[in-house]
């Protein structure tokens, strides 16, 4: 009965020791699993991090690209403006001296006639240019009689 006792004692000792390293085993394989699955998480965490930023950064360098694209076109818009002030205001001083060579013209017109001796031609071209500054006169202050 003793031996029995014995041997059954020594069977519980050693199904106890093989149950310890059982669990022990256990627990290591789930402080790997755990640490495993940390690991994963900080891994994902970070790449969601860099997508995140790296999302940010393109949206940010697309705004540049947008502000430097808008402030092209103003600059080419003013300068285009500029142009078009330009040559309307060249356009109109050629108008003007192409004005003044045609008077100048006329009256060197009639001094030829009246050096030529012929008087009633030279009055004439003066009688024309003067009914031509008269109206031109009129036309640039707003309508209104000649004489």
């Amino acid at each position: 009965a003793a031996a029995e006792e014995r041997k059954a004692l020594v069977a519980r000792e050693r199904a106890a020791v093989t149950l310890q390293r059982y669990a022990r085993g256990q627990l290591v394989r789930f402080a790997i699993a755990k640490r495993r699955a940390q690991a994963l998480a900080q891994v994902e965490a970070a790449a969601r991090e860099k997508r995140a930023r790296e999302e940010k950064e393109a949206a940010a360098r697309a705004e540049r690209k947008e502000a430097a694209r808008l402030r092209r076109e103003r600059e080419e818009e003013r300068k285009r403006k500029e142009a078009e002030a330009r040559a309307q205001a060249e356009a109109a001083a050629a108008e003007a001296h192409a004005e003044r060579l045609g008077l100048v013209a006329r009256l060197e017109g009639a001094r030829l006639f009246w050096a030529r001796g012929d008087p009633d031609l030279a009055l004439g071209a003066l009688a024309s240019l003067a009914r031509d500054l008269r109206s031109r006169q009129a036309q640039r202050s707003g309508g209104g009689g000649g004489g």
